[in-house]
């Protein structure tokens, strides 16, 4: 949670302190994924960097196993103190999963980070946004689930029809009718059910009444 207009530092300390007590605390669940303003503004850059938060949060809470295979008490009296030990097979069968490999944190230094044009986090997000957009394809979701899911949606539906405007979302041959939860003069676009299942296709879907799409990624 945030009450940051935009993926800055206030953003990124106050939803990292605000998820990682839960967690550590036990929960399984972190909320508010890419949301900034009190949750009335995604933007999509800010979900990709929530997503990486959430993988170090993640490998926090998991914590450090200890035990003989872990502490390598072996490996330590075979290679000595004060040596190499990547060159360990230990290591090697360890280091993937001991540490945290990011995927849009800048690691390198300053002169190599210059040297490639001092890219900040929302450029490399950016990046990132526009890679999933090109190259994501949906899982598809098993029959059952698809039709679960179109059942649970008109019988929503039969409570809410009276007070929103309707769109319509194409389902295979079946029109289902969906409602676009916002009092702005937008309409939801066509998808089949099983699309709307996909995080990344609900960009196109308000679902508060004071909610904003923000993103600097440009309409491809």
């Amino acid at each position: 949670m945030t009450t940051a207009k935009e993926p800055d530092q206030q953003a990124a300390y106050e939803k990292f302190s605000s998820a990682v007590t839960p967690i550590l605390a036990g929960a399984d669940m972190i909320a508010g994924i890419g949301l900034l303003e009190d949750c009335r503004t995604i933007w999509l850059e800010q979900l990709v960097i929530d997503s990486e938060m959430s993988r170090i949060i993640e490998r926090m809470a998991k914590g450090i196993e200890v035990d003989e295979e872990t502490l390598a008490l072996d490996v330590i009296h075979k290679v000595g103190i004060a040596k190499d030990y990547l060159g360990q097979r230990h290591t090697l069968e360890h280091f993937r999963t001991e540490h945290f490999l990011p995927l849009v944190t800048d690691r390198s230094s300053f002169d190599t980070w210059t040297a490639k044009g001092s890219r900040t986090l929302i450029d490399r997000a950016g990046d990132e946004v526009r890679r999933i957009f090109k190259e994501h394809r949906v899982e598809p979701v098993r029959g059952e689930v698809d039709e679960t899911a179109a059942r649970l949606v008109k019988k929503r539906l039969k409570t809410v029809e009276r007070v929103h405007s309707l769109a319509v979302v194409k389902h295979a041959d079946v029109n289902v009718r969906a409602t676009p939860l916002t009092s702005r003069n937008r309409s939801i676009t066509s998808l089949p059910i099983s699309s709307m299942l996909d995080p990344l296709t609900l960009r196109s879907m308000s679902y508060s009444p004071e909610i904003m799409w923000t993103s600097k990624i440009p309409e491809t």
